[in-house]
């Protein structure tokens, strides 16, 4: 049955509820004790409460199963017991709220129950839940009714009270160490602190723009100056840029700052924080994510940036020309537009490539002077700055400096920065007048450090995605996404490349709110870029969470096909050597993904395929087609570069 009729039936039995003078919405609850205490309590009188998950009835007797926070267990009504109210049990259906009273009893079949003397009804669910054995199937779902998914995937729900267990161990820890708490403002008329793009809105009263936050920083660094010597502060930033398996625009954010501290004492209270975190709620230091073996116990391992460019990329920017470094770049991402860019940025840009081989906990330290106006150059060399970034699992987990209180020196960085705010409004700072002044009353020697809350909590719970241990995330507003997909709907009924029958027309029942790219060799001919692009489609299709296809017909050219595919299938083309660029990013973005590649062609075993690949290296394999599905902004992210297959 629709859910359309689903809910008018149980309209129906809220009337009849009322008819019977039962309000199914009483402004009272009596519970007394909670499931799990109520499973303590065998031969003793209970009051319960909880959602309906489960209703059997046969004959005189029914069995439910409710749920509370604490747990589930069983009851048994009987109409011996309940007299006339056993009758009303019809009228309730699964996910209402109930309230029963009775003893705690052994069944029949050894099972612990509470057989009610009486029961009432707290709240009328007019909506079915889905299948509780099943669940949320459809990942979107689970992200926009997280309420549902919180009902029915318990992996979920403990994620996100491992969470709250986590950031609180971050504030004892701190609190501990006599650093105090601060709120500073969401709204701001400037936006300081990091390179991104801010959230911009409009103040009527006041008639003024104002910036949703990017940073903490500049705020905390003035009570610091004002003799809060250890602060910090646990918020909500905003930066308007992607979106991908790391990244979400509202993200968590921890921020601290000590007078008298360094990047050093920074390094070591980043340590102590993941170190106290695993220990304190999960037990011990060794964590496993994602097949990944990470042992977050201290030390942790201390690199230059440039001896990690070095290591990993067997580059040594030091004995290079600009030039050089570009074109080393231009190696891995072809795409990339050098023009105007210094060299401390190309060497920050180089390094992006090594990020992925730092998988156990690692400070990459001394960064170039340019990537940032706010952090302290060393004494032995003015071009690099005491500035640190912790990376576990090939991520950047936050970011730290030894700070800048030199006033003179921070107002010419913030003018050369100001420089480039002309032209890249989109990410550079505005120079901050107001912050300058309080630097210019005197500004004691500093350490400050970051943590990505939520990159945090996703290693710690082994969550392949940020979406996951967020509860809310940002996502594209589902009217939104009805209205591209009705006019891609109609961009397609309307091609004169293939004419569908209104009457056998699928495509409202198609999601374009997802697609599959498959980006093709461009080199190759077509018959086997049409091999690669259906067996890469093919493969996604059987590996995908959701329905392929929509399993019904369609009519085109007036003949009749069998099966529609649900998602739009896009095929672009590429040269090898981005397509291996390519692969590794998409490695990296939580999507479902295939590389097809020449030993599919040539034989369809697959232990003959591992046993070549064995004896190859990554770089010589031939890749004839990618393939990856997702949410259409994600796939964009990644595909966005590539042109279509002519």
């Amino acid at each position: 049955m629709e859910d359309s009729n689903l809910k008018k039936v149980r309209l129906e039995k809220i009337e009849k509820l009322k008819e019977l003078g039962i309000n199914p919405y009483p402004t009272r609850a009596n519970k007394k004790q909670t499931i799990s205490k109520a499973l303590e309590s065998l031969g003793k009188k209970v009051n319960i409460a909880g959602r309906l998950f489960s209703y059997r009835e046969h004959g005189n007797i029914a069995f439910a199963d409710l749920k509370d926070e604490s747990g589930k267990i069983q009851i048994f009504f009987q109409k011996k017991l309940l007299g006339d109210s056993f009758k009303n049990l019809k009228l309730l259906d699964l996910g209402d709220f109930i309230e029963v009273e009775g003893e705690v009893v052994k069944t029949v079949a050894g099972e612990l129950s509470v057989a009610p003397t009486s029961w009432k009804i707290l709240s009328k669910s007019i909506l079915p839940l889905p299948n509780e054995w099943y669940g949320l199937k459809d990942i979107e779902d689970r992200y926009r009714k997280r309420y549902l998914d919180l009902l029915l995937n318990e992996d979920s729900k403990k994620k996100f009270i491992l969470r709250s267990k986590i950031i609180n161990s971050i504030r004892e820890y701190l609190n501990n160490d006599g650093a105090l708490e601060v709120e500073t403002p969401t709204l701001q008329p400037l936006y300081g602190g990091a390179n991104a793009r801010p959230f911009i809105t409009h103040h009527n009263a006041l008639d003024s723009d104002f910036y949703l936050k990017i940073s903490d920083e500049l705020y905390l660094k003035r009570l610091v100056i004002g003799g809060i010597e250890k602060v910090y502060e646990i918020d909500h930033d905003f930066r308007n840029e992607g979106i991908d398996k790391s990244h979400n625009p509202e993200f968590s954010m921890l921020e601290v700052y000590y007078a008298y501290g360094n990047y050093e004492q920074m390094m070591e209270l980043t340590e102590k924080l993941w170190e106290n975190a695993a220990e304190k709620i999960l037990g011990t230091t060794k964590i496993s994510y994602q097949g990944n073996e990470i042992n977050l116990k201290a030390p942790w391992r201390r690199l230059t940036m440039k001896s990690a460019i070095k290591e990993y990329l067997k580059v040594d920017v030091d004995n290079i020309s600009d030039k050089e470094i570009v074109s080393t770049i231009k190696n891995y991402e072809p795409e990339f537009e050098e023009q105007g860019v210094v060299r401390g940025f190309l060497i920050a840009k180089l390094f992006e490539f090594a990020e992925k081989y730092l998988i156990q906990p690692t400070f990459i330290i001394d960064f170039p002077r340019e990537t940032t106006a706010l952090c302290k150059p060393k004494d032995d060399d003015p071009e690099i700055i005491e500035r640190f970034e912790p990376y576990i699992n090939g991520w950047e987990v936050g970011n730290a400096y030894t700070e800048l209180n030199n006033p003179i020196l921070q107002r010419k960085y913030f003018e050369d920065q100001a420089k480039n705010y002309e032209k890249n409004k989109e990410e550079a700072q505005p120079l901050d007048e107001d912050f300058l002044t309080a630097m210019e009353h005197g500004m004691p020697p500093m350490g400050g450090m970051a943590i990505g809350i939520d990159r945090m909590i996703m290693l710690l719970t082994d969550a392949k995605n940020i979406k996951d241990v967020i509860l809310f995330p940002t996502l594209k507003p589902e009217q939104i996404l009805k209205k591209e997909a009705k006019k891609l709907e109609k961009i397609v009924i309307d091609s004169g490349k293939e004419k569908f029958s209104k009457k056998e027309n699928t495509l409202s029942s198609q999601d374009f709110s997802r697609k599959i790219v498959v980006v093709l060799n461009k080199e190759l001919p077509t018959w086997q870029a049409m091999n690669a692009l259906a067996h890469t489609s093919a493969y996604i299709g059987n590996k995908m969470d959701q329905t392929f296809d929509t399993g019904e017909t369609f009519s085109a050219k007036d003949e009749k096909y069998p099966r529609n595919t649900q998602y739009p299938i896009i095929a672009l083309s590429s040269k090898l050597g981005q397509l291996q660029n390519l692969l590794e990013k998409i490695k990296t973005s939580g999507l479902l993904y295939h590389a097809f590649i020449r030993e599919m062609i040539e034989t369809t075993n697959d232990s003959e395929i591992e046993e070549i690949l064995k004896n190859k290296n990554a770089k010589d394999v031939e890749i004839l087609g990618i393939g990856v599905f997702g949410p259409n902004e994600e796939v964009d992210k990644l595909t966005k570069n590539y042109s279509l297959w002519k």
